[in-house]
């Protein structure tokens, strides 16, 4: 018989990490929740979270290497995908450059030690100039302020929301972005206490925002 359990774990899909109560059945995912004792997010959680037993339980999602092949993708063992993608690679460099090999890190990279530790030493080892993130995509003038104005462009300053009297906004929409970057989900809530406390919010923005 199956045995139920309650376990406990952060969501890693923005920085936002909320905390979830993740009900289980052997290894079948029944409910998530989220977990009221939580410091950051006290049972807050989004759609994104709710949605990660779906994720986890898709068939479509891939639990071993793949390689293409004439009748469609086949398994292969993780050491053959390991030479097969440094031969790959090692050959393409070789005839058209370093630049001709791209790498895209996706936002949840960032949550993943591993991944972080070895990115940037893979990036390097490539010499290719070709490396994007989901900051390029749409973040990289918040980074290109940060490195004007403090010298470093992972230097973002993080308004500290739960004890601030005056939060300017400029051009930002927190309540759509769910103050992931701020590490403060459940941002409405954390508004209506600023106002609450006698705190201000102005919000300078060319059209009228949720926030």
């Amino acid at each position: 018989m199956n045995q139920r359990r309650t376990v406990y774990r952060n969501c890693i899909l923005c920085e936002a990490t909320c905390g979830l109560a993740i009900d289980v059945e052997g290894e079948r995912v029944t409910r998530i929740r989220g977990d009221v004792d939580d410091p950051f997010s006290r049972g807050y959680f989004c759609v994104k979270a709710h949605a990660l037993a779906e994720l986890h339980e898709d068939p479509d999602r891939l639990r071993e290497p793949v390689r293409r092949g004439m009748s469609g993708f086949d398994p292969i063992a993780w050491p053959e995908a390991y030479r097969y993608a440094g031969e790959r690679l090692a050959a393409i460099r070789a005839a058209h450059g370093p630049d001709s090999i791209a790498v895209y890190i996706g936002n949840p990279t960032i949550h993943n030690l591993d991944v972080f530790l070895y990115y940037t030493a893979f990036g390097r080892a490539l010499r290719s100039r070709q490396l994007y993130t989901a900051a390029t995509a749409d973040g990289h003038s918040k980074n290109l302020v940060c490195a004007l104005l403090y010298g470093d462009p992972a230097t973002v300053p993080v308004p500290d929301i739960d004890r601030t009297d005056y939060l300017l906004v400029l051009g930002g929409n927190p309540v759509v972005s769910n103050g992931s970057l701020w590490t403060a989900p459940g941002l409405p809530r954390r508004l209506d206490a600023l106002r609450r406390r006698g705190g201000r919010l102005v919000v300078v923005d060319p059209r009228r925002t949720e926030t």
